[in-house]
């Protein structure tokens, strides 16, 4: 086994294959093709590199269709405490150390796992936006005395949406906005003319209609998941059922739009 070690940036890579071989390239995918020639043509069958944020991945991905054994190592495990601190002298040490068998390479998932993890971590940013918006609508909305959160449930709702989404389009008048109530909602369309009264600004109407945007997180959902299903119909999807319930606890606009 002859192992190899690289430092891996945003903008250049640090390779070492021996002590005294040391090489410095690009971060284009032509020239990482060509470093991978260049590992092959020096007989390496084994390379360590850093998990340095998302810079390693088409690296990695490079390496490993060159066949080669490309070993990701936790960058807390590799610190080299003396000296100061270069990318060449990093990629020194982790050569050092991996030529001594002392660096553990992380669990890397294949690639319908790594697709999987990107569509629901995705989606989890997304909710989290989603979640921020519907804290925020209802404050917005009181800096201008409209109380519709306290006669409604659920703000994001059927009933809710459609009185933001009215407001947002110039409809001030309390009564016809009470009136797109939906029928499963609890309160009557007097309390909720009532809770519309308040003092209209233009700022705090901005910062409502700002977050609504970032409510309609659903339809993006939606497409997201059509993609997941149209590309790998019968892979992770039919094989791990546990993968498809992620979505029951996903909040929608008919679940809690009466109340």
């Amino acid at each position: 086994m002859l192992p190899g070690s690289i430092s891996v940036r945003p903008s250049t890579g640090s390779v070492s294959i021996r002590v005294l071989l040391r090489r410095r390239f690009g971060s284009f995918t032509e020239i990482l093709l060509e470093l991978v020639g260049w590992l092959k043509e020096k007989g390496i069958t084994t390379v360590a590199m850093e998990a340095t944020g998302v810079y390693w991945r088409e690296l990695y991905t490079r390496i490993e269709e060159g066949g080669m054994e490309a070993r990701l190592v936790d960058p807390r495990k590799t610190r080299n405490p003396r000296g100061r601190k270069t990318d060449m002298q990093d990629c020194q040490w982790i050569w050092q150390m991996h030529a001594h068998g002392l660096l553990d390479g992380a669990f890397v998932p294949g690639p319908e796992v790594q697709q999987l993890r990107t569509y629901l971590r995705f989606r989890h940013s997304r909710v989290e936006q989603a979640g921020i918006a519907l804290k925020e609508m209802p404050r917005a909305l009181s800096l201008m005395n409209i109380k519709l959160q306290h006669v409604i449930s659920d703000i994001g709702g059927t009933t809710g949406m459609q009185i933001i989404e009215a407001i947002l389009g110039g409809e001030r008048d309390c009564t016809r906005l009470a009136k797109l109530r939906d029928h499963r909602c609890k309160s009557n369309e007097a309390t909720i003319a009532k809770a519309l009264r308040g003092t209209w600004r233009a700022e705090h109407a901005e910062v409502v209609s700002a977050y609504a945007g970032r409510w309609s997180i659903e339809d993006t959902f939606r497409a997201t998941k059509q993609t997941v299903h149209v590309q790998h119909p019968q892979s992770w999807a039919a094989k791990d059922q546990r993968v498809l319930p992620c979505s029951d606890s996903f909040p929608t606009h008919s679940s809690g739009g009466g109340s």
